[in-house]
């Protein structure tokens, strides 16, 4: 069993981008700025006119968010668990096809429990806290920066759902990049109305576009505290070669 909110495997119908056009790598995009352009399952239609009149840069990032006005500002909040992508590309006046590979700005924090537990086994809450929530995505880059004016909090990915022993769950939780030794996050669950909580190892960096998976192993008799024996980590590619797809722009009549 696996719970999941907003990560993005494959572009799906409503699926929405914003995309800025401009002749020139400039700190601020001279043409086109925040287009809309929403997914239907097979093409992408722009919600206005996009003209393309000499060769250009394009930047997009999703989800769409009608208050940015530069891409390099695109505001985000882990409460939404979206999966933010952004990417770039090159236009031509004779070909208006922005080829664009989307890469993930966060990363993927599972946590996966693994029983052992002689209990009922009700997971009630799963909660990371101790991390930074909210912050800005540079579409062109893909840099993250934190807002650490609002400071740590606490992010709730998960919940309601029994230990299996046949198929364990496995939470994901949208993250924000951070380096070994920063703040050290910590994860909290409820089992059976009492709380658990494992600190993440502080000399992990949880990089943008990976994926990690924490095992806890639980043990323990019915009635008696849930002993967390271990907790292995897996690090893989959460989407190695980014989410590919082609966009066309208006052609300037």
């Amino acid at each position: 069993m696996q719970q999941t909110r907003g990560i993005i495997e494959a572009f799906a119908p409503g699926h929405e981008m914003g995309v800025f056009v401009s002749t020139g790598r400039t700190d601020e995009a001279a043409g086109t700025k925040n287009a809309s352009y929403l997914f239907d399952g097979k093409v992408w239609n722009a919600g206005q006119d996009v003209p393309v009149e000499a060769d250009a840069d394009v930047v997009a990032y999703l989800p769409y968010d009608k208050g940015v006005t530069d891409f390099k500002d695109v505001p985000f909040d882990l409460a939404d668990q979206n999966d933010i992508l952004y990417g770039t590309a090159k236009v031509t006046k004779d070909v208006p096809t922005a080829s664009l590979m989307m890469q993930h700005a966060m990363t993927l924090v599972r946590v996966r429990l693994k029983n052992e537990y002689m209990g009922t086994g009700l997971v009630s809450d799963m909660t990371f806290a101790d991390v930074y929530t909210s912050g800005t995505v540079d579409a062109l880059t893909g840099t993250v920066t934190k807002d650490y004016n609002r400071g740590l909090g606490t992010v709730k990915v998960g919940g309601n759902y029994m230990l299996n022993d046949e198929n364990p769950v496995i939470v994901d939780a949208i993250m924000i990049p951070r380096a070994a030794y920063d703040e050290q996050a910590s994860v909290s669950f409820v089992i059976d109305g009492q709380k658990h909580t494992c600190a993440f190892p502080v000399q992990h960096d949880w990089k943008a576009g990976m994926k990690y998976t924490y095992t806890l192993k639980m043990t323990g008799n019915y009635n008696a505290p849930v002993n967390k024996e271990q907790m292995d980590i897996d690090v893989e590619y959460w989407g190695q070669y980014g989410k590919t797809d082609e966009i066309v722009l208006n052609p300037n009549p």
